[in-house]
This record gives structure tokens, C-alpha cells and sequence, in this order.
């Protein structure tokens, strides 16, 4: 007798670490909700049919949580006064966040990120301007 995995067993570790990995890139902000979509996706049409319904309805339940996360606002917006500041939230395809201060429809950009930022980093810098506009009596609308 044999203590070695079957191949039905090899294939569904192998299918949940390579699910685990993908969403814990996802989580440090290694990859983009985009990227895991993708991940997550090929691993679903690779594994459907091949391993338990469990795995494959978690694999379901994993990309439609990062579907949501990437449905996440790209701009936020602030008035105060006459004042409008638009806040661009980075992102995979917008790799800088960056503060647009408009007074009666002119204004200066500010670039608050930098290049060597991880996209989680420049996320959590985008939130602090949010909350310092916040602070400054700034109201959201968008």
C-alpha cells in the first residue's frame, strides 16, 4: 500500500495553494485586482471538471470578490466653497495618484506618489489625502 497522494488529491492542493498565492499577492498588493481576476480565472478553466465542487464554488466565490475590490472608486471628489479637488486613486493603469485643486475651473496637478511606491503604498498615501480633505472641511461627492 502507498501513502502517496492520488492524482485527484495532487490536483486539488495544487489547485488551492495556486488560489492561496493568488490572493495573497493580491492582498500584500503585489498584483493588481486585475491580475488576480486573471489568475483566478485561468485557474478556473483549468481545474473545472477536475477537482470537488467545494474547491471549484470556492474559486467562484474568490473571483467574484475580487471583481467587487476592482469595482473600487478611481476618483474621489471633494468641494468646499468654490473649491473642487479631484482625487485620482492609483491603479494598475493609472500607476500615480495624483491631486487636481481646481478654483473656478483652473487648477494645479500634484503627483503624491512616487515610482519606487508599491501600488498598495500609493493606496494608502491616496487615502490620507482623502482623509486630510476630509479634515480641511472638504465634502465628498463622488
Amino acid at each position: 500500500m502507498s501513502d502517496a497522494p492520488t492524482v485527484a488529491e495532487e490536483l486539488e492542493r495544487k489547485v488551492t495553494e495556486t488560489l492561496t498565492d493568488a490572493l495573497k499577492e493580491l492582498s500584500l498588493g503585489r498584483i493588481s485586482p486585475e491580475e488576480a481576476n486573471a489568475s483566478v480565472g485561468a485557474l478556473w478553466g483549468a481545474a473545472s471538471g477536475l477537482v470537488s465542487r467545494e474547491l471549484m464554488s470556492l474559486i467562484a466565490d474568490s473571483r467574484d470578490a475580487i471583481l467587487a475590490r476592482s469595482a473600487c472608486r478611481r476618483m474621489r471628489v471633494f468641494v468646499k466653497d468654490q473649491r473642487v479637488s479631484v482625487v485620482m486613486m492609483p491603479d494598475t493603469w493609472h500607476q500615480f495618484g495624483a491631486l487636481h485643486r481646481i478654483v473656478n475651473g483652473r487648477g494645479p496637478k500634484s503627483t503624491f506618489t512616487r515610482e519606487a511606491d508599491t501600488l498598495m503604498e500609493m493606496t494608502v498615501k491616496s487615502n490620507k489625502v482623502c482623509d486630510l480633505m476630509l479634515r480641511e472641511g472638504f465634502k465628498e461627492i463622488v
